[in-house]
């Protein structure tokens, strides 16, 4: 068609079979799409052509079968791509020509420490006073150090504009407290480790007698809560709302403190009675609290998880009753394409993340109460393969 621009589809992956079905990757907008053999065709050949013309020749080439039909075959699935915009382009970098200024000296820090991460001493410096006290407050299990820093993190506004600066300099613009602190909280986790993360997950993980648990969900789910009732029964917490992988899959212990939206509280205050007394912080249009955990609650090793539970509290079921579905491999690449997961398909040339999203058992997992939940866990635990 003219004017028809298709270069976007050179950002694609090439389709990849797996257990059930061929998918398509677009990784700069963490989408997955699920493709029959002659749809993958199609989608190989625009990867290669970015054309409509030259993509039908080469499907026609690829699936003789339809070779009279390839230009409608083709036209359709860019139709239905179009509409799912998977033929936009990446989006630009937000960083504008003439950055912001960085530290300009001027600042008042509320928040200055030092702690460590993978061994190394990092400088954390917030100027608002809100937000530095939400930092504190989610880093207070991170041990503290006199040592002087490597490296420089502060959190610069509100007044000029809230940006995040690294040594001094500026490094990413905010539009508000919520961005400006999932920044910082990002690039702690980054500074985590000495190589890029194969992926960032938005999910809880935790550990028990050699198994480990994935959890997964859209936010207000109960991830937060579920963790926190499976540390109170023993378990041992990896990652809360955000895991850090490396390139085998292993999800790296992140010292945050647990965060405990108000609807959570009184449920959760008999297991953690500090809930009482902890700081109400005002993160967007939610009232959260953070807890400390002590250091047995915590594992100190990275692990695999065994299995994934996309996890949703069903106010409406009965607290004694839970439902699971086992999830397909599709699916459950699904749960992690979204803005609040990160995947480096660059970084993992191994294919470590698709390996792992659709080799490990996953399941839907809808609970009327935390005990039907954990029920639910130790079931699903129990049809594991013996290690």
């Amino acid at each position: 068609m003219p004017g028809e621009d298709l270069s976007a589809c050179r950002h694609w992956r090439k389709s990849l079979p797996i257990e059930d079905g061929i998918i398509g990757l677009y990784p700069a907008l963490n989408a997955v799409v699920g493709l029959n053999p002659a749809a993958a065709a199609i989608w190989d050949a625009l990867i290669d052509t970015a054309d409509r013309e030259r993509a039908a020749r080469a499907y026609a080439d690829a699936v003789p079968a339809r070779r009279e039909q390839a230009a409608e075959d083709v036209a359709l699935c860019i139709d239905l791509w179009q509409r799912q915009g998977l033929t936009a382009q990446p989006s630009p970098s937000n960083r504008s020509d003439t950055p912001p200024n960085g530290v300009t000296g001027r600042e008042t820090w509320a928040l200055s420490r030092t702690v460590r991460l993978a061994g190394r001493p990092v400088g954390i410096g917030v100027e608002d006073r809100q937000l530095a006290a939400a930092i504190a407050d989610l880093t207070v299990d991170f041990p503290v150090t006199n040592a002087t820093p490597d490296v420089r993190l502060q959190a610069v506004g509100p007044e000029g504009g809230w940006r995040i600066c690294l040594d001094g300099a500026f490094h990413r613009p905010a539009q508000d407290m919520v961005e400006a602190r999932g920044i910082v909280v990002a690039e702690i986790i980054r500074l985590m480790s000495d190589t890029a993360w194969t992926a960032v997950l938005h999910a809880s993980v935790l550990t028990r007698n050699g198994r480990t648990l994935l959890l997964t969900g859209r936010s207000g789910s109960g991830k937060s809560t579920l963790s926190a009732e499976l540390v109170s029964r023993g378990w041992q917490l990896v990652a809360e709302d955000c895991g850090a992988f490396d390139s085998g899959m292993k999800a790296t212990p992140m010292p945050f403190a647990f965060s405990f939206k108000s609807g959570a509280w009184s449920l959760l205050q008999p297991a953690f009675p500090g809930l009482a007394s902890a700081r109400t912080h005002r993160i967007g249009l939610r009232d959260v609290r953070y807890h400390s955990l002590p250091a047995e609650a915590r594992a100190t090793a990275p692990v695999r998880p065994d299995v994934i539970l996309d996890i949703r509290f069903r106010p409406d079921l009965p607290p004694q009753d839970h439902a699971t579905r086992r999830l397909s491999p599709i699916e459950t690449m699904q749960l992690f394409f979204n803005d609040e997961s990160y995947i480096d398909f660059a970084a993992d040339t191994g294919d470590s993340f698709l390996s792992f999203a659709t080799t490990t058992p996953a399941f839907a997992l809808h609970y009327g109460s935390s005990g039907a939940a954990h029920a639910a866990v130790t079931d699903c635990l129990r049809h594991l393969p013996a290690e």
